[in-house]
């Protein structure tokens, strides 16, 4: 399994954890809750700011890994997660940098 290269990421790129739990109301107004999965998982929103170089590095990467598990290490905490592209990286070219989002969600 490839790892996601590291790449320099924007302050304010935490992970999102989601429960995996349906809440809804009954008709009676009784709470009702289900779990569409068995542990919590994680969701990143990363937002990389590039050089041009750094910029054709992930596109080649995504271009090669884009359905397969991706080995991410979080650097607020160095914790490792297997995790798969939600999309394609979304760039926003300011000058002579590339500000890309990456959506990666836990598997």
């Amino acid at each position: 399994m490839a790892a996601y290269p590291s790449l320099p990421t924007v302050l304010g790129s935490d992970p999102v954890i989601e429960s995996g739990i349906t809440v809804r109301r009954a008709t009676n107004g009784a709470l009702k809750l289900r779990a569409d999965q068995p542990v919590d998982k994680a969701s990143f929103g990363l937002t990389h700011r590039l050089t041009p170089a750094e910029w054709t590095t992930l596109q080649a990467f995504y271009a090669a890994n884009k359905w397969l598990n991706v080995d991410y290490t979080y650097p607020g905490s160095n914790a490792a997660y297997t995790v798969r592209f939600a999309g394609a990286p979304q760039p926003r070219y300011l000058g002579g940098a590339v500000e890309v989002r990456v959506t990666l969600l836990e598997v």
